[in-house]
């Protein structure tokens, strides 16, 4: 159940980041005279935003995965005996 709340608040997140991107992107392009220039632009900062934004929380993940991993491994080893060759 935490997993899936933990799960939930990061997709909320990065919906309110993916839009906040595009946000800080216009601010960055607002000089831009030419609006191919601005558009392609806007468009790779944005990308370039999000992708720094999504590996973030694939590195989040990936670690609290490697915890619960960990945790899960190190309870097995308590419960169950030794192997006997």
């Amino acid at each position: 159940m935490k997993n899936s709340v933990t799960s939930l608040v990061f997709a909320v997140i990065l919906a309110m980041a993916s839009g906040c991107s595009s946000v800080i992107c216009d601010a960055r392009t607002d000089t831009y005279t030419n609006d191919l220039d601005k558009d392609l632009s806007q468009r790779e900062c944005t990308k370039h935003v999000d992708d720094n934004i999504n590996s973030y929380f694939d590195e989040q993940e990936k670690a609290e995965r490697e915890a619960s991993d960990k945790l899960l491994q190190d309870s097995l080893n308590k419960a169950l005996p030794p192997k006997v060759q």
